[in-house]
C-alpha cells in the first residue's frame, strides 16, 4: 500500500499543478504544448509503475513486456517534451541536445531486448537515465530557473538509483518514500516556474518583435510611416524650433524595377538609406515615407545646416551604380522657425521643393 500511495501521491500532486497552469495559461498554445507533453510523459510512467507493481502482485512475468515497453515510450515522450522546452524542433536529430535525449529512448529500447528477465533491477534504471540526462540538459541552458529544474531532475535520478538496495531495509522504507515524494514534489514545482517563466519570455519576445514591425520598414529598417504620422504632433514643438525638413525621392527606381527586377531596386533603396542614415543628425527622425520617397526631420536644425546635409546626402548616392544606371536622390528642404507656418505648410514646401529638384536632375 506504501508503493501505491506515493506513487498515486507523487502523480496527483503533478497533475493538479499542471492541471492548474494550463487553465492559467490556455489561451497560449504554445504553454499548452509543453504542459501536455509532460503530462503525457508522467503518464506512461504511472502506466508503467502499474504494469510494474501488478506484476509482482500476480506474480505474471508477462506483464514485464508491457512494463517494459511503456517506460521505453516514456523515454520517448520524455524526448519529445525536452525538446519542445528548450525550444528544439524534434526532426533535427543531429543536434547534440537532440542526441542527447534520444538516448534516453534508446536505453529503455535495450532493455527491451536485452534484459526482460532483470525485472526488478531495470524497472529503475529508464527513471536513472531519464532524470540524470534529463538534470544535465536543464543544467546545461544556463538560466537560474533551468538549473533549479536540473538541480532536481539529478537528485531525483540518484534516489532511483538507490531505491531498489535501499527499499530493502525495512527502517528505511518510510524515510525513502517520503524523500522521493518530496523531491518529486519540488521537481514538479519548479519545472511548472520553468514553463510559466519560458512562455513568459516568449510573450515578451513576441510582443517586443510585433512592436518593432509596426514601427519599422521591413526592408531598411528605417522607422515607417505609421511611426510619423503617429509621433509628428509631439515633435512639432517651440523647444525644437527651427526644424527642417528633408523629403527624398530615389531617382529611376522605376526604371531599375521595369529592367532588372524589384531585387535590384530593393538593392537601391537599401544603399540609399544607408547613405541617408550616415547623413542624419544624432536627434533626427529617419523614416520611409513611401515606396521610394524618405523623410528627414532635423529639430534645432536651421534651413542652411539643412542644405549641407542635401548636398551630402546627393554627392554620396552619386556614387553608386545599378547596372550602368547612375544613383541619385531628389531632395526637398523646407525650414521651420515659429509658429506661424503649420506643419502640413512645412511638409507642402519640402515637397515642392523636392519635384523642383527631380525636374532639375
Amino acid at each position: 500500500m506504501d508503493f501505491i500511495a506515493w506513487v498515486t501521491m507523487s502523480f496527483l500532486i503533478g497533475a493538479l499543478i499542471l492541471a492548474g497552469v494550463m487553465y492559467a495559461l490556455r489561451s497560449l498554445y504554445t504553454a499548452r504544448n509543453y504542459i501536455i507533453l509532460w503530462v503525457h510523459y508522467w503518464a506512461v510512467l504511472a502506466l508503467a509503475y502499474a504494469f510494474l507493481y501488478i506484476s509482482i502482485l500476480t506474480e505474471q512475468a508477462w506483464l514485464g513486456f508491457p512494463y517494459m515497453w511503456a517506460l521505453a515510450f516514456s523515454g520517448y515522450v520524455f524526448y519529445r517534451a525536452s525538446c519542445a522546452l528548450l525550444g528544439i524542433a524534434t526532426n533535427r536529430s543531429m543536434n547534440r541536445v537532440g542526441l542527447g535525449v534520444v538516448a534516453v529512448f534508446l536505453v529503455g529500447l535495450s532493455m527491451i531486448i536485452t534484459e526482460p528477465i532483470m525485472l526488478l533491477v531495470v524497472h529503475a534504471s529508464v527513471p536513472v537515465v531519464a532524470f540524470v540526462v534529463g538534470g544535465v540538459l536543464f543544467i546545461r541552458r544556463g538560466d537560474n530557473h533551468a538549473r533549479l529544474v536540473g538541480v532536481f531532475s539529478l537528485l531525483l535520478g540518484v534516489g532511483f538509483a538507490f531505491y531498489i538496495p535501499l527499499f530493502a531495509i525495512e527502517s528505511m522504507q518510510g524515510l525513502l518514500l517520503s524523500m522521493m515524494g518530496v523531491l518529486g514534489f519540488l521537481f514538479s514545482v519548479s519545472l511548472v516556474v520553468l514553463i510559466v517563466h519560458d512562455v513568459h519570455e516568449e510573450q515578451v519576445v513576441l510582443r517586443n518583435t510585433l512592436a518593432y514591425k509596426s514601427y519599422h520598414d521591413t526592408l531598411t529598417g528605417l522607422k515607417n510611416r505609421a511611426f510619423y504620422e503617429e509621433h509628428i504632433a509631439r515633435l512639432d514643438t517651440a523647444d525644437r524650433w527651427p526644424m527642417s525638413l528633408l523629403l527624398m525621392d530615389v531617382n529611376r527606381l522605376k526604371q531599375v524595377n521595369d529592367r532588372f527586377g524589384h531585387r535590384l531596386g530593393d538593392k537601391m533603396l537599401i544603399t540609399v538609406s544607408n547613405v541617408i542614415a550616415q547623413a542624419n543628425k544624432p536627434h533626427g527622425l529617419l523614416v520611409r515615407y513611401g515606396g521610394d520617397e524618405f523623410i528627414m526631420l532635423l529639430p534645432k536644425t536651421d534651413g542652411e545646416e539643412a542644405s549641407r546635409i542635401k548636398a551630402r546626402i546627393q554627392e554620396e548616392t552619386v556614387k553608386h551604380m545599378f547596372k550602368g544606371i547612375p544613383c541619385s536622390v531628389a531632395v526637398g528642404v523646407a525650414c521651420k522657425t515659429d509658429a506661424s507656418m503649420s506643419y502640413e505648410a512645412l511638409f507642402d514646401e519640402a515637397e515642392r521643393a523636392m519635384y523642383d529638384d527631380k525636374v532639375n536632375a
